[in-house]
């Protein structure tokens, strides 16, 4: 009797230190907290203070290729495998543009400093996108585009940078507004798919994040609209509703032209299970023969008593 206790005892040992190995496997792979972003805002020699600064987590890391959107931002954006700053660019401003359209809200937001700095602390690794936002002086307006930043970055060495500082990218314009043309355009990128487009789609317009108005391109108007505005320094951009299945959506462009684009996506064969089923072969095979090793080393034990 003392023996199958002997016996249970060391069962229920083995498996708790199985537990705690998959605890701490787990605990090593959680995403840390640890992360800070300094933004800097200046140009011209001039420090801009009392900014508004907002930060989005939008991406977590993937083992494959580099990010995927984060839960809450399941939009038909591409943000794995981009090699180009133009990509990053136009990913950026199309994320922006979805994010102001929806109201979504920021995961930080911090007021730049005397020094033009907004300075994020405690943040979680992952992808950042801060928001384009715009500063003014007496003759000229800044305007500093949305970007892209990764926690951690890394250095030119390759090293793990976990205290990130960031200068996002601005223009600059004279104060005095004058009027100008705008236009948007629909663009395809599905050579060989042109029989899955739809015979139009609809696009909403917006100003600084608030919609101006909604129109629909198809064949008939060139896939393209034309407007005129005052060029104050505010921001436009497009979103696209309802976008064609099997597409995903790019938005681009120079200010006075936006550009929506939609790139066929072939479809993803559904992934292998084999692996999965293998592995937890693997795991209970372990644990049976982990059990049978303590049997046969407690009842050896005595049978030489």
């Amino acid at each position: 009797m003392k023996e199958m206790i002997k016996v249970k005892k060391a069962i229920c040992t083995f498996l708790c230190m199985l537990l705690l190995c998959g605890s701490v496997s787990l605990f090593a792979f959680a995403e840390e907290s640890d992360c800070s972003l300094t933004l800097v805002y200046r140009g011209d020699g001039n420090s801009f203070e009392g900014l508004e600064i907002s930060i989005y987590r939008v991406g977590d890391r993937s083992d494959t290729e580099g990010f995927a959107l984060a839960e809450g931002y399941d939009y038909p954006i591409n943000v794995s495998g981009i090699t180009t700053q133009d990509e990053w660019r136009n990913a950026a401003t199309t994320l922006y543009s979805y994010i102001v359209a929806d109201g979504k809200a920021p995961t930080a937001t911090q007021t730049t400093n005397s020094n033009g700095e907004a300075v994020f602390e405690n943040l979680q690794e992952g992808l950042y996108l801060v928001l384009t936002v715009q500063a003014q002086t007496d003759s000229t307006v800044y305007t500093f585009e949305n970007v892209f930043v990764s926690l951690p970055s890394a250095d030119s060495d390759g090293n793990s940078i976990k205290d990130v500082v960031a200068q996002p990218k601005s223009g600059s314009q004279a104060v005095e507004p004058q009027e100008r043309q705008l236009k948007v355009v629909k663009q395809w990128q599905d050579n060989g798919n042109a029989d899955k487009r739809p015979d139009s789609v609809t696009v909403e317009l917006y100003k600084d994040g608030a919609l101006q108005s909604t129109q629909t391109l198809s064949s008939q108007n060139n896939w393209s609209y034309s407007w005129t505005d005052v060029d104050d320094g505010g921001v436009w951009t497009a979103v696209e509703r309802d976008v064609p299945e099997s597409y995903s959506v790019t938005v681009g462009g120079d200010g006075a032209v936006i550009t929506v684009t939609n790139t066929y996506v072939s479809p993803t064969p559904p992934p292998a299970t084999g692996d999965t089923y293998n592995l937890w072969l693997y795991i209970l095979l372990a644990l049976f023969s982990g059990c049978g090793m303590i049997i046969f080393a407690v009842y050896k034990g005595r049978a030489t008593a």
